[in-house]
């Protein structure tokens, strides 16, 4: 470690963590930086130490959210839960870009699910007009409107 500082002419562990590239996805330039603190004993002694960072992190957003705090502390507050989870994949060395993409991913899903299901359930009336289509749905005494919208994309032939 000591060559590869004297190569890339870091003197300092704080240089050490400067170099991290902040053009990386903030999660992986997150994991990076605690690899890096870790190596020098910078770190939380295991995942559930980790675990606990989350839960007083939570609980002081928590706090600011009752009192309506000014959006500043609360994006501050916000980044220390985000870097704690981070924190907690690193102690379970779980990658946490891919688990963050797979946990979308299964929320899509979960998502177009539930759609189809209330679908499934409701009248529909469905009115176009010229920005999309509104989707009228009733299930009983609840009733949602869902605008889809249009998008238009320039450079693609429709086939039909």
């Amino acid at each position: 470690m000591k060559l590869r500082k004297r190569q890339k002419s870091q003197t300092t562990q704080t240089e050490v963590l400067e170099s991290v590239s902040v053009a990386l996805p903030a999660l992986m330039r997150s994991y990076k930086v605690q690899k890096k603190a870790a190596k020098v004993g910078v770190d939380v002694s295991d995942a559930n130490a980790a675990l606990d960072q989350i839960i007083a992190r939570a609980q002081e957003l928590k706090q600011t959210l009752s009192k309506q705090q000014d959006s500043n502390l609360l994006e501050h507050q916000v980044g220390d839960l985000l870097f704690s989870a981070v924190n907690v994949a690193r102690k379970c060395e779980v990658e946490p870009e891919y688990s963050l993409t797979n946990a979308c991913n299964r929320f899509i899903i979960y998502f177009l699910l539930l759609l189809r299901n209330i679908l499934r359930k409701t009248i529909m009336l469905v009115r176009p007009n010229a920005s999309g289509v509104k989707l009228y749905l009733a299930a009983g005494d609840n009733r949602t409107i869902l605008t889809m919208r249009f998008i238009k994309i320039s450079g693609v032939k429709n086939n039909e």
